[in-house]
């Protein structure tokens, strides 16, 4: 192999190599993107917060309910 062959080799080699690393570079980005941002997991964790205390609320006044409508029942049964 002649110094300019191996040369050519070699530049074809570096050529697919930074194209290589530009699609890497191009998928990480991506994948950045879809990643949220800090601010954005804040609102989503507050937005859950508020749904399990809203929930919790609801499951209490269920209960609540439940045992005023079982302590009607035995006192209108009785």
């Amino acid at each position: 192999m002649t110094e300019r062959e191996a040369y050519v080799k070699m530049a074809v080699a570096h050529a697919k190599a930074i194209e290589a690393n530009n699609e890497f570079a191009a998928t990480l980005e991506k994948r950045l993107q879809d990643v949220p941002c800090t601010d954005e997991l804040y609102v989503i964790k507050k937005v859950v917060r508020e749904l399990k205390l809203g929930l919790k609320m609801a499951q209490d006044r269920e209960r609540a309910n439940a045992a005023q409508l079982a302590a009607a029942e035995s006192g209108f049964f009785a």
